[in-house]
């Protein structure tokens, strides 16, 4: 009975041991941790050396001594880098303690055939030669703490090294000048598979270096990112939404994705009743779908006219209307066919502007176009007139859409 206990005993160890070293941290490393060229369990209390384990993926040491001789920081290394020589199935490693990252731990950190997440301080001075980055190959989150300039430097071959897996790149910092724009836009080309980017305390990183990176970004796919944005918002009861883009209008840009559209509109047909859509290219035919099928919708903002009727359609607002010089006017059925989009065609004059405002039934009563706002007075199928709005309280220059 006691044998069968004991064996039972040693079994469950073996399978606790490999549960509970999932993960290595150590908040605070002093010399009680060195013992037989290992790191020992801290507070385990039988004072065993860790075994080589394959079942060890993250390792997090945030803290290091100091205040010791240098033999003692050498055997301290020499120790970190037997004790990561076990972890053969090292996925993760965070090393953030200024001052005791070495090149010896760089390299064997590099030589983990499994490790795609680290985090490490970026300043080097006397620690580790920043070219040794370069040898990592399979990093798929990389983040990086007040790295000095010498370390930004070699960042673009280190991206290199990892083209076809980063996905998130971090890098704070206190106060930095290291870290600008230009640096951005040199790593831009080796981060085309980018997905996450997060900087902090870098004041001299502006909204170009990010559009360096954005514009070098292979994956960024506007189809992927509208289906997560339609999966975000399915179940939300949608009354208002503006989807824009920042910046002007970029000539051959493409339509919104005509399923996203769709898809938007039948989940929110019932709720939604204002919807802008700003400096997006948008086909007349989406925006006809939207019109017949949002049945509350009573404002709607958008690049070109829509030429469908509704009854609840109040307020329409063009940020960029086409104007009529393709033989065919701006009538219903030249819009309807057209579905492409010229931004160096020029503004439409009053009169084409009073034959596109000809199109809306009488319950549309604002009408506008970039930082104008009229007042409709015409039935339909007859001649209509665009008047100043009428709003006492209300200037036409507080109407305009806002982005």
């Amino acid at each position: 009975m006691s044998h069968s206990c004991a064996t039972e005993t040693k079994g469950w160890k073996k399978v606790l041991t490999e549960l509970c070293t999932t993960s290595m941290i150590f908040s605070n490393i002093d010399s009680t941790f060195i013992e037989a060229g290992t790191l020992t369990r801290p507070k385990a209390g039988f004072g065993e050396p860790v075994s080589p384990s394959p079942s060890i993926f993250v390792a997090e040491l945030r803290d290091f001594p100091k205040a010791i001789s240098r033999e003692s920081s050498q055997e301290l290394t020499r120790t970190c880098v037997r004790a990561i020589q076990n972890c053969v199935n090292l996925r993760s490693c965070i090393w953030t303690r200024e001052g005791s990252l070495k090149d010896d731990i760089l390299e064997v950190l590099s030589s983990r055939p499994h490790l795609d997440v680290l985090e490490i301080n970026g300043h080097h001075a006397h620690n580790y030669d920043p070219a040794l980055l370069s040898k990592f190959t399979k990093l798929r989150k990389f983040s990086l703490i007040m790295p000095s300039s010498e370390v930004m430097q070699v960042l673009p071959a280190c991206f290199q090294s990892n083209f076809e897996t980063l996905q998130t790149l971090t890098i704070i910092c206190k106060f930095t000048t290291v870290v600008t724009d230009g640096s951005l836009k040199s790593m831009a080309p080796a981060l085309a598979r980018l997905k996450h980017l997060h900087i902090a305390g870098c004041p001299r990183v502006t909204h170009h270096g990010i559009i360096d990176l954005l514009h070098a970004n292979a994956d960024w796919n506007i189809s992927e990112w509208l289906a997560d944005v339609e999966a975000l918002l399915r179940d939300a009861p949608l009354r208002r939404f503006h989807l824009y883009a920042s910046g002007g209008q970029v000539a051959g840009a493409p339509s919104l994705d005509v399923s996203f559209v769709q898809n938007f509109v039948r989940q929110h047909a019932d709720s939604l009743v204002r919807l802008a859509i700003l400096r997006l290219p948008v086909s007349v035919h989406n925006l006809d779908f939207i019109v017949r099928n949002a049945t509350k919708l009573e404002e709607l903002a958008c690049l070109v006219p829509t030429v469908a009727k509704s009854r609840s359609l109040r307020s329409l607002h063009v940020t960029y209307a086409l104007s009529a010089d393709d033989g065919d006017g701006v009538g219903g059925d030249a819009l309807a066919e057209s579905d492409d989009i010229d931004a160096d065609r020029p503004r439409p004059s009053m009169e084409e502007l009073e034959t596109i405002a000809s199109h809306f039934g009488p319950s549309v009563t604002q009408f506008g176009v970039e930082t104008r706002v009229w007042q409709p007075d015409g039935e339909l199928s007859t001649a209509v007139r665009l008047g100043p709005y009428e709003s006492p309280d209300v200037p036409d220059v507080f109407l305009v859409v806002r982005t």
